[in-house]
């Protein structure tokens, strides 16, 4: 993202503000059912690896941050 930034601040910005600032804030769904429509969308893609592996960590990520929370 910082190589972009060197070439096209404004776009580097609209790709971070669009999917997370419009996309994500809309409130039809919860973030479950967002983040396995995410999930579903970049599998199908087939060229979307880094992307896939940060939709699939974060929320196991979160999953153990919650159990370890609850055992305090």
């Amino acid at each position: 993202m910082e190589a972009l930034k060197d070439i096209s601040p404004e776009f580097a910005d609209l790709l971070i503000e669009f999917p997370f600032g419009d996309v994500y804030s809309r409130p039809d769904l919860d973030l479950t059912s967002r983040e396995i429509a995410t999930v579903s969308a970049l599998t199908a893609m087939g060229t979307a690896a880094p992307q896939l592996k940060v939709h699939v960590q974060l929320p196991l990520m979160l999953v153990v941050v919650h159990k370890k929370s609850l055992k305090l």
